[in-house]
C-alpha cells in the first residue's frame, strides 16, 4: 500500500503544513525594504513644487540637492518668488 499523500493547508499564512512542522513559501532572497521618504518643498505664491531629486538646472540647482542646501537668493522658477516663500509639502 502506498504512503499517504501529505496534507496541504491553502488557508494562506505564508506556511504549508503535512509533515509535522512549518515550510516556509516566502524564498530565501525576500528581504524587508523600508521606503524613505523625501520632503517636497512648495511654492506658496504660485505652487509649484520643488523635488530635491530633480532639482532646478536652469537655476542653477542640481539634481540631488536638498531644499535647505539651495542658495538664499535662489528663486521659484515659475513666478520668481523667493525661497523664503517656499514651505515643506505635505
Amino acid at each position: 500500500m502506498p504512503a499517504p499523500a501529505p496534507q496541504h493547508d491553502h488557508r494562506g499564512g505564508g506556511a504549508r503544513r503535512g509533515y509535522g512542522h512549518a515550510v516556509s513559501v516566502f524564498p530565501l532572497s525576500f528581504q524587508r525594504v523600508e521606503a524613505t521618504t523625501k520632503q517636497l518643498w512648495i511654492c506658496t505664491s504660485c505652487g509649484f513644487i520643488y523635488d530635491p531629486d530633480e532639482g532646478d538646472p536652469d537655476g542653477g540647482v542640481p539634481p540631488g540637492t536638498a531644499f535647505d542646501d539651495i542658495p538664499g537668493d535662489w528663486f521659484c522658477p515659475v513666478c520668481g518668488a523667493r525661497k523664503a516663500d517656499f514651505e515643506p509639502y505635505e
